[in-house]
Parts: structure tokens; sequence; C-alpha cells
């Protein structure tokens, strides 16, 4: 488990996913279970697995990977737009 204390704010019906990078792909590193949601006001944690036979030893400067924003869908209800999230 890696903590990450980033100072970020996600907008309302957004959301985050931590992609890993193609630097820790090639050595068979990748991140696990990384969304980070817009009213999450705690701390954040991810998980890496090494999918290789080499050890990986990670420091908190090392890149941990890219942060994709999307938001969340929006559906029809009986004709109104409802916007999908938590």
């Amino acid at each position: 488990m890696i903590p990450f204390n980033w100072q970020i704010r996600l907008p309302p019906f957004y959301f985050g996913v931590l992609m890993p990078l193609s630097q820790q792909a090639k050595k068979g590193v990748m991140v696990l279970a990384a969304v980070i949601e817009s009213q999450c006001q705690g701390g954040n944690w991810t998980m890496l697995h090494n999918g290789s036979k080499e050890e990986y030893v990670w420091s908190n400067s090392d890149p941990l990977g890219c942060l994709l924003v999307l938001s969340y869908p929006a559906i029809k209800v009986n004709g109104e737009k409802i916007q999908v999230g938590l």
C-alpha cells in the first residue's frame, strides 16, 4: 500500500483514476485500486503490483502514475437529466 497526500480537489461529479506510467509497466509494476473521488477528504492510498521476478523498490520521490480525471456519466430518467455518481 502506497499513501499519497496530494492536495487536490476534484469538482463535484468528477473522479480521478491513477494510471501506471509506461516506465513502470515495462518493469512489470502496475498501479491497482486507485480511484479518487471528489468527496474524498482524507488520505488516499493505492497498491502497486510487481508482476516481474525482479525486486522493485519504490521511494517517495519516485513518480507514482498519471491521474486521469473523468466526469460521472449523466443519464435521463423520465426525461430528467440525472448525474450518476456518489
